[in-house]
């Protein structure tokens, strides 16, 4: 899956891909059709932030034949940090985050995003 780190890197800018809503996008690229859902990080807070909402509802798409290969990329104040199999990282990650009362986004840590454990 390494040969999607570069496309989903520059996806915000690949003609390929288009928005459908705020942290959901669309492309095909190779003949695969690719569903993405950005867990995203702003220069106002610690974590990415990530629409359950939106992951599931890639999970349904890439159930009913809709896309092929779903993904959710993690992006730090628009620079491409990370990326993961939408699938895999829900039932390793997302099944085990407590939802807030009345929110469908997750707050998500560096370690979670990339795996790399942070200095302190």
């Amino acid at each position: 899956m390494d040969e999607y780190r570069s496309v989903l890197a520059g996806m915000f800018t690949d003609h390929r891909f288009h928005q459908l809503k705020k942290f959901r996008h669309y492309g095909a690229v190779n003949g695969a059709k690719i569903g993405v859902v950005v867990a995203n990080k702003s220069a106002n807070y610690p974590g990415y932030a990530l629409n359950v909402a939106d992951v599931e509802a890639l999970l349904a798409a890439k159930r009913g034949g809709k896309v092929d290969l779903d993904f959710i990329a993690a992006f730090n104040n628009g620079t491409f940090v990370a990326y993961h199999d939408a699938e895999k990282f829900y039932g390793d990650v997302l099944v085990h985050k407590h939802r807030r009362n009345g929110h469908s986004a997750r707050t998500l840590t560096h370690y979670e995003i990339t795996g790399e454990e942070e200095p302190f």
